[in-house]
């Protein structure tokens, strides 16, 4: 649809300009290289960046969340991470390492940058018995056992029934609910696994970053300010309606007990009771195009 194919156009464009940097850069003005380790995001001080193809990260914040105990030898410039039958040791500028005492050649040495201790991510999350999985399309890392939940995240005109109302009175759009507005994207990554494309906005517009599963939009959130890509959360969930479906399509199905809000964007909006559904679309005739759909209130706080 066009709609879906307009938001694909600029995730292109997003990706095709963080590609033309330079590759060793993980970091670039769209946006930084996001690690979740199950379901959690450590907070850098520099952000992960790729050094001849091989992720390097701060240790201690990785090290933590791994459910290690972290060491630092200033004399030696020693790294030394420690849990129940597990000890690594890197050295900084030495590509030797040591797990459980059995020597390891590593892809790129440790390294000190601004005061941070960098090492590989990929050879720290292996050696504590985790899987790690690396897209480069959305610039994410996930760290986990390698579960998963399989997901249908297909809409087609025949979702458009009686049971999406039912659905919506519990909160549920597709495989998504709206109780995970306000959750961290890193909940969702690791539950569903990478997203189809990420698009990370600008900080000083209404231009919000996002996500997109199948035919399913999802707006993301961080801190404020520059930062606003990091640390995110997720603030809506958005169904991507097809072409030709319409208003009165729409009121077949969700009843006529409706009230358009013409803010930034005109929505038809339902109260359905404990849940809330907003449809997005073009116009208020019945005729119109309704764009998106989402189910309870989002996240903007």
């Amino acid at each position: 649809m066009k709609k879906r194919a307009a938001i694909l156009s600029i995730m292109l464009l997003g990706f095709l300009l963080f590609n033309s940097a330079p590759a060793a850069n993980a970091y670039s003005k769209h946006g930084p290289t996001y690690v979740f380790i199950d379901g959690k995001e450590p907070l850098f001080t520099n952000d992960p960046f790729i050094k001849y193809g091989t992720t390097l990260i701060e240790f201690r914040p990785v090290f933590e969340m791994l459910g290690l105990q972290v060491g630092w030898d200033s004399k030696t410039k020693t790294v030394t991470g420690k849990k129940a039958n597990l000890t690594i040791k890197m050295r900084i500028n030495d590509r030797v390492a040591y797990v459980n005492n059995k020597k390891v050649i590593l892809s790129q040495a440790p390294l000190i940058l601004n005061g941070r201790t960098m090492v590989p991510l990929r050879f720290v999350a292996e050696a504590s018995g985790k899987k790690v999985y690396w897209d480069g399309t959305t610039r994410m890392i996930i760290i986990n056992d390698g579960n998963f939940t399989k997901a249908d995240f297909t809409f087609n005109e025949s979702d458009i029934s009686p049971q999406l109302v039912e659905d919506a009175k519990t909160g549920k759009l597709g495989p998504f609910h709206a109780s995970q507005h306000g959750k961290p994207l890193a909940q969702i990554v690791n539950k569903y696994g990478f997203p189809d494309a990420r698009h990370d906005g600008t900080p000083y517009s209404d231009d919000i970053p996002f996500v997109i599963y199948g035919d399913y939009l999802m707006y993301y959130l961080g801190t404020k300010g520059p930062d606003y890509t990091k640390q995110p959360t997720v603030r809506s969930i958005h169904a991507i309606l097809p072409e030709a479906v319409t208003n009165q399509d729409m009121i077949d199905i969700f009843g006529r007990d409706y009230k358009f809000d013409y803010g930034m964007y005109t929505n038809m909006i339902y109260d359905l009771g404990t849940y809330t559904v907003y449809i997005e679309t073009e116009g208020d005739r019945s005729y119109n195009h309704p764009y998106y759909l989402s189910v309870g209130e989002p996240e903007w706080n």
